[in-house]
């Protein structure tokens, strides 16, 4: 059974480790990069409140955001599956990184 996936995106090397359920996590993937997008400004303190936000629903509801393969908009016409879930934001500088957990094989 294998317990440990290594790959390499772009120059960084990331290890997906197989969970007891069979599904993989892995540790601090960016995500997000501080900034301004499509006019909107995402800073250190944007940052804070969507942490907070984070923390709160895991801790109060259970709930994880989910991972959605390529980006969503409101013109999309179809919805989009989910392909794992979200945890532990943590800023690298400019970098937004998250565990990425419940990604299936």
């Amino acid at each position: 059974m294998l317990d440990e996936i290594t790959f390499q995106f772009e120059d960084t090397t990331y290890k997906a480790t197989k969970e007891k359920d069979g599904k993989f996590s892995i540790a601090a993937v960016p995500i997000f990069e501080l900034g301004t997008h499509r006019g909107k400004v995402y800073d250190e303190k944007w940052f804070e409140a969507a942490q907070k936000d984070n923390q709160s629903l895991e801790t109060e509801k259970q709930y994880l955001p989910s991972i959605i393969k390529g980006h969503t908009s409101e013109d999309d016409k179809e919805e989009r599956p989910a392909v794992g879930r979200f945890r532990n934001l943590v800023l690298n500088g400019k970098e937004v990184l998250a565990d990425l957990v419940e990604i299936s094989e």
